[in-house]
């Protein structure tokens, strides 16, 4: 566990330092809000898998990160997704009423995409023995 923490936390800050990582976010960001129609302050939970993708096919082709070249061979799935939306909405099962809190502000969107892109390159090397 603690080798795996260790990584877990090399890997989240290399994502967070990193300047193809941030301009990804930026521009995935950007082109939801725009999909939406700037009709939110945010991007929605409903956005996050194609969001999640467009990240994938610009960190591997467009703006190729080496993490994301070398661990992430396909789109995180919806499970993955929803998952790290879990981890930084901090609710687990507890669907809320209130539209306005589901919204993901520029600053949770970049710490979703670093926890769910973290997660998935920690834990490949795992799942391939």
């Amino acid at each position: 566990m603690g080798i795996s923490q260790s990584a877990s936390k090399r890997v989240t800050g290399t994502l967070t330092n990193s300047s193809e990582f941030n301009s990804a976010c930026d521009s995935a960001y950007t082109h939801c809000l725009s999909l939406a129609e700037q009709a939110f302050p945010g991007v929605l939970p409903y956005q996050l898998l194609t969001a999640s993708t467009q990240l994938h096919q610009t960190l591997t082709s467009l703006h190729p990160h080496p993490l994301i070249l070398r661990w992430v061979p396909c789109p995180p799935t919806r499970s993955q997704v929803d998952s790290a939306f879990r981890v930084i909405t901090g609710h687990q099962h507890n669907p809320r009423n209130d539209e306005e809190e589901l919204v993901l502000g520029s600053t949770q969107f970049r710490e979703w995409a670093v926890v769910l892109f973290a997660d998935d390159i920690v834990g490949t090397p795992a799942r391939q023995f």
